[in-house]
């Protein structure tokens, strides 16, 4: 019976590794909104617009194109970017029309008459991926930054979800393989960004403490007479009062 599982799992690879591409975006996309929610993380309005309007532009083209086992992968991507867009709103930082975003969404309405032109997907996700790589590049360099105001684990479990994207596509189609493979891409580059943020913020902290120590003064110590020079010692001896037992004998 178990060979039988595993031969019917093995047969349905694909579906099994769209479902699970899926399952780990809601398992990402779930902190991430919590995180959004308590304030411990704040998206970037303007970067979050953007891939909300091209990711689903690219879902729909992953659709337009014919994918299957993936397209549980893409959903789960296109939904969750819209929710936190949605979040970001109110709970996000930047500019939402920034004049980089408005620029951003008129490529965007370029891809989207160029496909109705064309009758063909091929240039809208092009120039979707390649714009949204552009607003990606915001939040990577925004997690090397401030590491601390992006929720790191979302992020590991998104890189993973997208390694499962680019195996449930199963073919090497350049146009169903384009969107899980940029987004694998995108995660990889913001994870290390949130490491090398982090070991720069640790690597600050050390040398700001190794100078306050070499700042530091010693306290100052109270010279006995025994440790003096002798001239102090004398002047020392001269100046104490008389009767406390220690005056020099005429």
């Amino acid at each position: 019976m178990t060979y039988a599982v595993l031969n019917d799992l093995w047969a349905d690879r694909l579906l099994v590794a769209g479902l699970l591409g899926a399952a780990l975006g809601v398992l990402a996309f779930l902190p991430y909104i919590r995180d959004i929610l308590t304030g411990a993380t704040q998206p970037d309005r303007a970067c979050w617009l953007i891939w909300a309007v091209l990711a689903s532009l690219s879902g729909a083209s992953n659709f337009y194109e014919g994918a299957t086992a993936s397209l549980w992968f893409v959903g789960v991507q296109v939904g969750g970017t819209l929710v936190v867009f949605a979040l970001s709103v109110r709970w996000g930082s930047g500019n939402i029309f920034s004049a980089g975003s408005l620029w951003v969404l008129g490529i965007a309405g370029l891809g989207i008459v160029s496909w109705a032109v064309m009758d063909t997907a091929a240039v809208a996700l092009a120039l979707s991926i390649g714009v949204s790589a552009l607003g990606g590049a915001r939040t990577v360099i925004k997690s090397y930054v401030s590491p601390d105001s992006e929720t790191g684990s979302a992020w590991w479990i998104l890189l993973a979800s997208s390694a499962f994207g680019v195996a449930s596509v199963g073919s090497l189609d350049p146009l169903l393989l384009a969107y899980p493979a940029y987004l694998f891409l995108l995660y990889a580059a913001i994870v290390g960004a949130g490491i090398s943020g982090r070991a720069a913020q640790a690597e600050r902290a050390d040398d700001v403490a190794r100078s306050l120590r070499r700042m530091q003064i010693p306290p100052l110590r109270r010279v006995m007479p025994d440790e003096a020079s002798p001239r102090m010692r004398r002047r020392t001896m001269k100046n104490r009062p008389e009767g406390d037992g220690h005056q020099i004998a005429a």
